[in-house]
């Protein structure tokens, strides 16, 4: 199916973000991650949604809510999506529907520093370096995905991949682009990713211990930042 540029109006700037995300392509490194056994569907105009469980290696399984169009779609783009700090992957419906309805997977997981979940009393460090594993965790589960979604008669493109995010959640999505965290970066790049774009709404521009305003600079992809929220 074609995908059109975004309307704007209200958040026009979050919701155009759709635009760049769908530029994204898959890496073929997946790992056997266990889904919760119990799958919790649900249909809205447009796009439905599906939550599930992942295992993080922890005790402390990783929740992952999905959205995708309500109808069969042939090699729709994945869009990874990083919440704000202390936010949830289920507080962004306003945005992520949009971008199901217009023919994105979009998988959203709920990081460990959610208020939504008991604290776990993990460092600013260890928080990060957990979130960056958990997206990557779903860049790596394309397998999985695939077979949630075959039901639905979704296929997802393995060429049109990306990471999106909202603050805390953007620096995460820079990161996957490319932008250098003080940390060996590993496999976080997006050539070994394959990803065509990152969004990075609203990101810190510097975050001691973190990330600098130059290590921006390192971006490898098509980037669309946005700021304001």
């Amino acid at each position: 199916m074609s995908h059109r540029p975004f309307a704007c109006g209200r958040r026009s700037l979050l919701v155009g973000a759709a635009a760049t995300a769908a530029l994204v392509a898959t890496g073929a490194k997946n790992t056997p991650v266990a889904a919760s056994a119990s799958l919790k569907a649900r249909q809205r105009t447009g796009w439905s949604s599906m939550e599930f469980a992942m295992d993080r290696g922890t005790d402390r399984p990783m929740p992952v809510r999905l959205l995708c169009p309500d109808r069969p779609t042939a090699n729709a783009p994945l869009v990874a999506f990083s919440h704000g700090a202390a936010s949830s992957g289920g507080a962004y419906d306003e945005v992520l529907t949009d971008w199901a309805r217009r023919g994105y997977v979009v998988v959203a997981p709920t990081h460990s520093d959610s208020r939504l979940l008991p604290p776990r009393g993990l460092s600013r460090e260890d928080e990060r370096t957990e979130r960056v594993a958990d997206i990557q965790r779903l860049l790596d589960s394309e397998a999985m995905l695939s077979t949630l979604l075959e039901p639905r008669g979704i296929t997802l493109d393995r060429e049109q991949r990306a990471v999106a995010g909202h603050s805390y959640g953007g620096m995460i999505a820079a990161i996957f682009g490319g932008a250098l965290w003080g940390q060996p970066r590993g496999n976080l790049g997006p050539q070994e990713n394959r990803l065509r774009a990152v969004v990075a709404i609203s990101p810190p521009g510097k975050m001691p211990s973190a990330i600098t305003g130059d290590e921006y600079g390192t971006l490898e992809t098509s980037c669309l930042v946005t700021t304001g929220t």
